[in-house]
């Protein structure tokens, strides 16, 4: 920021981490904020999301979005936005809930021996590579056998094959969740069958 080069911060998950630079924006004018609806208030399907800036960024941001996007947001997304807005005690009651079950759900994989990165959001990002499990496998697996979905994060750059999302499910679902877990590495953390032989 000191440099006077504009600097972008996603705090789409500012909610989540308690954390934002707001209280920077008095300060400098080179900086933009972007936050989002699709992650604290959940309404990923509308689309909408907002930046705070300085007014001179904002109004070259306004003059460009004209010329490349003409047409407004759509009506629906923004009754539902208005209407998080108005609600959002609901929406950071709901997150107190999730930031609880991730912390548990964080430590029973690290129960199970996995490595688990450190989150501040609705996800957890986790590796199978102790038990040799490439994140492809081990996501099949769960939605086969157990109908539990999870994201294969080994698609992006920077990731390992052992990568692995999941979103926080709910308190209820994360026994579920952890055995089903359990279940799958522990066929690839047993050591390999040998048969007996006779001596010679």
């Amino acid at each position: 920021l000191e440099l006077g080069v504009v600097v972008v911060v996603d705090e789409v998950y500012s909610e989540f981490s308690n954390q934002t630079c707001i209280n920077l924006l008095k300060k400098y004018n080179n900086l933009i904020i972007i936050g989002s609806f699709s992650k604290t208030f959940g309404l990923a399907g509308l689309r909408v999301g907002y930046i705070l800036s300085s007014g001179e960024i904002i109004s070259f941001l306004s003059r460009v979005e004209l010329s490349i996007a003409p047409f407004d947001v759509p009506t629906l997304s923004l009754v539902g936005a208005i209407a998080a807005i108005e609600n959002a005690q609901e929406s950071l009651t709901n997150i107190e809930k999730i930031n609880k079950s991730r912390i548990k759900i964080q430590n029973s994989l690290r129960k199970l021996g996995l490595k688990v990165y450190p989150s501040k959001t609705s996800f957890l990002l986790f590796s199978t590579q102790r038990y040799g499990i490439e994140s492809k496998v081990f996501v099949e697996r769960l939605e086969k056998e157990f109908k539990i979905v999870l994201k294969d994060a080994s698609i992006y750059a920077g990731l390992s094959k052992y990568d692995s999302y999941i979103a926080i499910p709910k308190e209820k679902d994360i026994p579920r969740v952890i055995s089903a877990v359990e279940r799958t590495i522990s066929r690839r953390s047993k050591p390999p069958h040998l048969t007996k032989l006779g001596s010679c």
